[in-house]
């Protein structure tokens, strides 16, 4: 009798686990699109996952992973909190966060735009966007 109520008890704690557990990248990915989406933004999806968006272009010459950069930006979430900001960042691209690896080189010297990074791509715990300007390669 015993057996027969822990199996009831363990079907029971299943069949109420009826949503279904997604990837946080497709959770991620829905949530950016949604922002894109509400906010009437135009940006393109990179094979990676992450979403970008180049406003201004530049002088034609891009940074690889190994590069030093020079950048301003500002990083915030998807509800406009800011978590960080600066104006004149200097640092190799190889020591950044993942999203930064694949996003930034795709701006030029001198070119302004937005990435928006899923969690599995920045620091793991929620999406996130940086407003950049790439101001030198070195």
């Amino acid at each position: 009798m015993k057996n027969i109520y822990l199996l009831g008890l363990f079907f029971a704690v299943f069949a109420s686990c009826d949503e279904e557990v997604r990837p946080t990248s497709e959770i991620d990915d829905e949530l950016i699109r949604n922002y894109l989406s509400e906010n009437n933004i135009n940006a393109t999806k990179h094979e990676s996952g992450l979403y970008y968006l180049i406003e201004k272009t530049g002088n034609g010459k891009f940074p690889t992973i190994n590069s030093n950069i020079e950048i301003a930006y500002k990083g915030y979430d998807l509800d406009g909190n800011v978590f960080d900001q600066n104006d004149n960042m200097r640092a190799s691209l190889n020591n950044m966060i993942y999203g930064w690896k694949i996003g930034i080189p795709l701006f030029d010297i001198g070119a302004k735009g937005t990435i928006y990074i899923p969690r599995n791509m920045a620091y793991g715990n929620e999406a996130i966007i940086f407003d950049i300007e790439l101001k030198n390669v070195w």
